[in-house]
């Protein structure tokens, strides 16, 4: 009977208990509702408030070295210590800095250099300046490698702004331009893609190809060798320090014959350096390239992957002409109910 009484008194105490928290809840002053774009405006913010915003340091296009696009010098957030990246393939031997801001010199070692004649440091080094108003800035070259390719996207801003389309994590909004890269120069659309890496400083991309400027008719381009489509996809790979992890579930799915190729390609996007980015096609693998495609012909595992034939005469089976395309789902098994079974 005790037991009982407590029982009840202990429910009782519970029904009063929650009918206490929305009442409690009601007389609380309302808290502020969270805006779910707050993270990407402080981002977008820090781009403009950093100590070296004011700093527009480039180094001017040289084609005939291989710059395509003018690069622009990054700076740190927090100080004025910064670097300025070339593709692999520029010998930036010789280059110096440039800047618009007509009242502005730098100088080192007792000597003032204009916009166009302050000279960068070598490959892997470091150059000290002094700015006319007294700040001190150490900007370090850095190069890529050779075996990694430069994709220089230039964005016309009168077509739509780099800031909108990075504030839209909605990724309606596009950017207007040309991509140059491996020796040509492709008129392209580029937008966000992702939703959680979407709000983190490098951001992911996808760009579609169009045969000319009015943006109206879809350009297929090799981008990959052997792979040819009409959208790309730059996945930044923010998180993972290493560059690897996809990379790699990317190359052996490709092994056995149903992922996407994929290759590293270092991007400027209006002289900004972005990174080190992997591209691979937007669009299904069945769909992306415009010959038969099979593990035995895949660019990326032709050296090790077997082909459909050999697997199957391994097996004691002919293929005869049932070899798997990009463009045919792979055929289910056959059910287990419509298997003889044996009665004993």
């Amino acid at each position: 009977m005790m037991k009982k009484a407590m029982a009840a008194f202990l429910t009782l105490c519970l029904f009063v208990a929650l009918l206490a928290v929305p009442s409690f809840a009601a007389g609380k002053d309302a808290e502020p509702t969270q805006d779910p774009d707050v993270l990407t405006d402080v981002l977008g913010a820090l781009d403009t408030a950093y100590v070296g915003a004011d700093l527009k340091l480039y180094v001017p296009a040289d084609k005939k070295a291989g710059l395509q696009t003018k690069t622009k010098v990054k700076f740190h957030y927090n100080d004025l210590n910064g670097a300025v990246y070339f593709p692999g393939n520029v010998d930036p031997t010789g280059m110096c800095f440039s800047w618009n801001d007509p009242y502005l010199t730098l100088s080192t070692d007792g000597k003032t250099y204009q916009s166009g004649k302050a000279p960068i440091a070598p490959v892997g080094k470091k150059v000290t300046y002094t700015t006319n108003t007294g700040a001190v800035l150490t900007i370090e070259t850095c190069r890529g490698s050779t075996s990694v390719g430069a994709l220089f996207l230039t964005v016309d801003e009168k077509k739509g702004t780099i800031k909108a389309m990075n504030d839209d994590p909605d990724h309606e909004t596009s950017c207007y331009g040309k991509a140059m890269f491996d020796g040509k120069t492709k008129y392209m659309s580029i937008k966000g893609r992702g939703n959680s890496t979407w709000v983190f400083p490098k951001k992911p991309y996808n760009i579609t190809f169009y045969d000319d400027a009015t943006y109206d008719g879809k350009d297929g381009v090799k981008m990959i060798k052997g792979v040819k489509s009409k959208k790309w996809s730059l996945v930044a790979n923010h998180l993972d320090a290493s560059l690897l992890r996809n990379k790699i579930a990317m190359d052996l799915s490709c092994r056995l014959g149903i992922g996407m190729e994929s290759r590293f390609m270092d991007v400027w996007m209006n002289g900004t350096y972005l990174g080190m980015i992997r591209r691979t096609t937007a669009t299904s693998w069945r769909t992306t390239t415009t010959s038969t495609r099979t593990p035995s012909n895949c660019p990326a595992c032709s050296r090790s992957a077997p082909s459909p034939a050999s697997r199957s005469s391994a097996a004691g089976t002919t293929t005869g002409s049932a070899s798997r395309t990009w463009a045919t789902e792979p055929k289910p098994p056959a059910s287990r109910t419509s298997r003889s079974r044996s009665t004993s």
